[in-house]
């Protein structure tokens, strides 16, 4: 797993940088436009719906220990691989929050730092690092829903309905629509 996510987060900057370097991702508007911080703002919206989706998940996911297929899917190294990806999704979606609300609420001097032999403000590194750990968050948000779906389809398969379960589940609706 350790490997998966060192892997992911190269790949997601050497794209990054790429993208940027060859002008087909512009990230000016984190920093430069005049309605920066209502984009800043923005990205905190959509990285504090990710962290409390995530969290909850990671809630419910530790809340079936007691379960037999929790201790299945513990035994293959499923569970780990999921609460991995889940907190690496809330941790990056943090990460991304406090830099944008660096990026918005704190001026900086304006320091010039030379990469790849170009002059960058230092507000165009916090603007980076609001993407690419915004950019993380989603991704590992992906894999935990996935892996949560993988589990709730196992479950699924497991779970079979007796004819007697049915009946009961027909008066009860039954019971409903007439109340």
């Amino acid at each position: 797993m350790k490997n998966k996510k060192n892997i992911i987060g190269a790949v997601a900057v050497v794209l990054l940088i790429f993208l940027i370097k060859t002008g087909i991702l512009n990230i000016s508007f984190l920093y430069l436009s005049d309605n920066y911080k209502d984009t800043n703002f923005n990205i905190i919206t959509i990285n504090s719906i990710l962290v409390g989706f995530l969290f909850t998940s990671f809630g419910i996911f530790t809340s079936l220990c007691n379960t037999k297929t929790y201790k299945f899917l513990e035994s293959t190294s499923f569970i780990n691989t999921s609460q991995d990806y889940m907190l690496v999704g809330i941790y990056s979606g943090i990460i991304s929050i406090m830099l944008a609300l660096i990026n918005i609420f704190i001026s900086f001097p304006i320091i010039n730092i030379i990469f790849f032999k170009e002059s960058y403000d230092l507000k165009f590194f916090l603007s980076l690092g609001v993407l690419y750990t915004t950019f993380l968050s989603i991704i590992f948000f992906i894999f935990a829903v996935r892996n949560i779906h993988l589990l709730i389809m196992h479950e699924r398969k497991k779970t079979k309905i007796t004819e007697a379960e049915m009946e009961d589940i027909k008066n009860l609706s039954e019971k409903i629509r007439n109340s």
